[in-house]
């Protein structure tokens, strides 16, 4: 037999389902190029009460569109940009509206 459910723990349920919303539509997504600097950024923008999530530089545009984020940080790696065999990303995510820095 299963137990009811109390008031208590159906309020609980419904505070738990907004906080996962709230986390998504917060969601900064940070890719990364190989900076030494990815994880200090990171931990800066979680310090601003912020989820940020690390992913790779080649992660494609309908993945990152997935994730519904609020913004994009393009963390810089040591390649430079000059050279030919430089990581880039997809170009797709420039044209999904998200702010990139």
């Amino acid at each position: 037999m299963k137990k009811p459910i109390s008031k208590y723990h159906k309020k609980l349920r419904i505070k738990q389902s907004k906080v996962k919303v709230i986390m998504i539509r917060q969601t900064v997504l940070i890719l990364d190029f190989g900076s030494q600097y990815t994880q200090l950024i990171a931990r800066r923008v979680r310090e601003n009460k912020v989820f940020s999530k690390i992913i790779p530089y080649n992660t494609p545009a309908k993945e990152i569109a997935a994730m519904l984020p609020k913004g994009l940080i393009l963390s810089g790696g040591p390649a430079s940009v000059t050279d030919k065999k430089s990581p880039y990303p997809d170009k797709g995510i420039f044209k999904l509206g998200i702010p990139a820095k």
